[in-house]
């Protein structure tokens, strides 16, 4: 299979109901499963509290587009992403070209995109930086990816381009791999763990 033989399915579902709640939690069901090479299952959730754009969904689906031919080539073509649900709030208006939700759901959600989260963005004048919110070790799925609607409508150029972003950003959530830096706001217990350059005053990344 070459990279130009990818083939990304992506699926608008009808609208559903969530709360708050489902952000926080510790543990979660996952349906993404790696078959023949290619992630299936994977599901983006749209939180009710995100104003209505049509224009997010469609950058979700060309974030994965392009993340599916650059896992394809950093995995050596070992992993792609194959399909993609995306679920659509209740908030949001009716579409006749939604599909149905089946056991989608937005606590399984493997990416949710939200409003801020005030305790890892408390700068309400600053960016909110995408993050994969950890809870377990290093070797163990995470619980999600976070996108706010405002990084995806306007990314950060320092951050690269957003399917190369992803494709980071599932390293940490599939694969469990930790922060190469310290997360001060985040994780303040651990930042020190990190090594620190005291001839660049920098946080060296972690190898």
């Amino acid at each position: 299979m070459s990279a130009a033989c990818i083939f990304l399915r992506v699926v608008i579902v009808a609208v559903f109901a969530c709360s708050l709640k489902d952000v926080a939690a510790l543990t979660k069901p996952s349906s993404v499963q790696l078959k023949d090479n290619g992630y299936s299952g994977v599901v983006v959730a749209i939180h009710p509290d995100v104003e209505e754009n049509g224009t997010v969904i469609e950058i979700i689906k060309n974030m994965f587009t392009e993340a599916s031919s650059v896992l394809f080539n950093a995995t050596r073509s070992r992993s792609y992403f194959k399909n993609v649900t995306i679920l659509v709030p209740d908030t949001w208006a009716d579409n006749d070209t939604y599909d149905s939700p089946k056991n989608a759901s937005f606590e399984g959600a493997d990416v949710i995109i939200a409003t801020r989260n005030p305790r890892f963005a408390p700068d309400p004048y600053q960016q909110a930086a995408p993050y994969t919110k950890h809870y377990e070790g290093c070797g163990r799925q995470a619980a999600h990816i976070h996108f706010t609607p405002e990084f995806l409508l306007d990314p950060e150029p320092t951050y690269g381009s957003l399917g190369r972003l992803l494709v980071h950003e599932w390293g940490h959530y599939r694969w469990g791999l930790f922060d190469e830096y310290p997360d001060v706001i985040g994780d303040p217990d651990f930042y020190q763990e990190y090594y620190f350059d005291p001839e660049t005053n920098l946080f060296e990344a972690t190898r």
